[in-house]
């Protein structure tokens, strides 16, 4: 844990994020820690405070870890808990399971404590997908990632359906894939707006690419806002330029994705709720554009 950042996000499989989320607190609280050589001495010391955190009874630690998605009452014990100041030195942690269910209005309640929480609290927030997570909690904290680089850059394996052409043939398996995630309506929403995001990025990346700015932010004129900051990207320009036919073979792909974009922004007018999710995915992928 950082001095700079009192919240931590740990990305991974739930065994091992909660694996190191008890080395970090058995480092914080173990009594003999300073006789530990190593991680393995450290995982296996058997004092009273290492006991504790293990059997999730550490006057030091609360572990929240709600059946379904996150609900404001669930975090209403951190509220009641930061309100009491701490002696110098004394350290707390809340540890936060399946944070990646954290709905957008419980995430907006935690946002200050997170950021400057009272002194002497800190934050573990552990997650199976960093996608499920608000960009503003992501921003809050510092993140480790348990799986390599390669696996914590993947889309969802939902998302997954619609960025490969080959995948929106097999209906069959996307319901499956859909039964097996159970998405809440807040996850749902999350997602379909990552969906968008893939593709937005993807034709930010074409005009890198290609450099025929004129014609690319011709089609993307109602979203300029995405290519702000990118001016660095095109210090080749006129280089790019002079290859006008690299334009011409991206432009169709580009067609397709603004295509998508526009299709997206419809469906997130009328966002999965009260229990749509499934149907919501259900049409998206029904209705998704086909290229010819």
């Amino acid at each position: 844990m950082t001095n700079q950042i009192p919240a931590k996000l740990i990305i991974g499989d739930d065994e091992k994020t909660i694996a190191l989320a008890e080395l970090t607190l058995q480092k914080e609280f173990c009594k003999t820690k300073e006789t530990h050589t190593d991680d393995a001495q450290q995982k296996s010391c058997f004092c009273l405070e290492c006991r504790r955190i293990k059997s999730r009874q550490s006057p030091y630690i609360i572990w929240l870890s709600p059946e379904k998605d996150y609900k404001v009452d669930d975090v209403e014990i951190i509220f009641e808990k930061v309100s009491l100041a701490l002696d110098e030195g004394q350290k707390f942690y809340f540890v936060l399971e399946r944070a990646h269910t954290l709905t957008g209005t419980v995430a907006n309640r935690l946002l200050k404590v997170l950021e400057e929480p009272p002194r002497g609290y800190n934050f573990l927030l552990l997650a199976q997908n960093q996608h499920m997570i608000l960009p503003t909690i992501i921003s809050r904290c510092f993140i480790v990632h348990l799986s390599t680089p390669e696996l914590s850059k993947s889309v969802h394996p939902v998302l997954s359906f619609f960025v490969s052409a080959s995948r929106l043939n097999n209906a069959t398996e996307f319901e499956q894939e859909l039964k097996r995630q159970e998405l809440t309506d807040s996850q749902s929403q999350e997602l379909a707006h990552q969906l968008l995001n893939i593709f937005m990025q993807t034709v930010v990346d074409a005009y890198k690419n290609c450099g025929d700015k004129e014609w690319i932010l011709k089609q993307v004129q109602d979203d300029n806002t995405i290519f702000q900051n990118n001016n660095t990207a095109h210090q080749d320009n006129n280089t790019a330029h002079q290859n006008n036919n690299t334009a011409h073979q991206v432009s169709k792909a580009i067609a397709y994705d603004m295509q998508v974009i526009e299709y997206l922004r419809k469906a997130l007018t009328h966002p999965p709720q009260s229990g749509s999710s499934e149907m919501f995915w259900k049409n998206l992928f029904l209705n998704w554009p086909r290229t010819n």
